[in-house]
């Protein structure tokens, strides 16, 4: 689902990933198998790393909106990504009419949301930690590297609730994408 050519000749490499993606498709998604498969690893991914690892695993993390995609791809007769950034993948499903204009609109809302407080997590805390820090500086740093990032105001005091709110949304897109 997510191979691309790095080495030695790219096209060949994309050509042939485009006809391992087209096998795929014929096995997973034409037969419908994939939307439960795909949601059973999501929900085991969430049990056994939703803890450790919050921000993509827990509920409503970045992982639902990688599976969304994954499963849409599939449902859209397999079409190869040639490139595999998100914003890029949220337009191609989007295009491919899987996804409304505002299912799309918040899908890129939330996972630029996700990347900037991951990647400021580790800015300023120095790890891979995925926990907000309850230092009121840290906090302020967070938000601002945030806000530089995203375009939208963050107020620090509010991460923990803001983050909350756009995962409980995040998992309600998940489901309904999951149990149509």
């Amino acid at each position: 689902m997510k191979a691309r050519g790095v080495a030695g000749d790219t096209d060949r490499a994309t050509a042939f990933l485009n006809e391992l993606q087209k096998v795929d498709w014929r096995r997973w998604g034409q037969s419908g198998r994939s939307r439960q498969d795909l949601r059973q690893m999501r929900l085991r991914l969430q049990r056994e790393q939703g803890t450790v690892t919050p921000l993509k695993a827990a509920e409503g993390g970045y992982y639902d909106a990688d599976f969304i995609l994954m499963y849409l791809r599939l449902k859209g007769a397999g079409m190869f990504y040639k490139s595999l950034n998100t914003p890029e993948r949220i337009d191609v499903v989007e295009k491919m009419g899987h996804l409304d204009c505002s299912e799309a609109e918040f899908l890129l809302e939330a996972t630029t949301y996700f990347r900037a407080l991951d990647h400021a997590l580790r800015v300023v805390t120095g790890r891979t930690e995925e926990r907000i820090p309850a230092a009121p500086e840290q906090r302020e740093m967070i938000a601002e590297l945030m806000q530089r990032w995203t375009g939208r105001r963050i107020a620090a005091p509010s991460l923990d609730s803001d983050l909350l709110t756009l995962q409980t949304r995040m998992r309600r897109v998940f489901e309904s994408v999951f149990t149509q």
